[in-house]
């Protein structure tokens, strides 16, 4: 998955694919690097749903402009916390 956004606390990977009906796929995945601070959490998890939605938009127009005739978003972002399992390979 390509990293869209980064930051010393979290980082949002999102890609897309085709699938065997030509529907293009996009799924995301959101590593947390470090506890989240109690006084900033909410302006770090309105972040991470930002850099999400905005990964997600940009990986379908890509699927669009390679000729996609739907588009198919996982709605679950897949959330780890850094050190559990290989995310790059889940």
């Amino acid at each position: 998955m390509a990293i869209r956004y980064r930051t010393p606390y979290f980082l949002v990977m999102v890609d897309g694919a085709f699938d065997q009906d030509g529907v293009w796929i996009v799924e995301s995945a959101v590593v947390l690097l470090a506890p989240f601070d109690p006084a900033k959490r909410e302006t770090l998890l309105h972040q991470v749903k930002r850099a999400v939605l905005l990964g997600v938009y940009e990986e379908s127009r890509r699927g669009r402009a390679l000729g996609a005739r739907e588009v198919r978003v996982n709605d679950t972002p897949l959330v780890r916390r850094a050190g559990e399992q290989d995310v790059l390979n889940p």
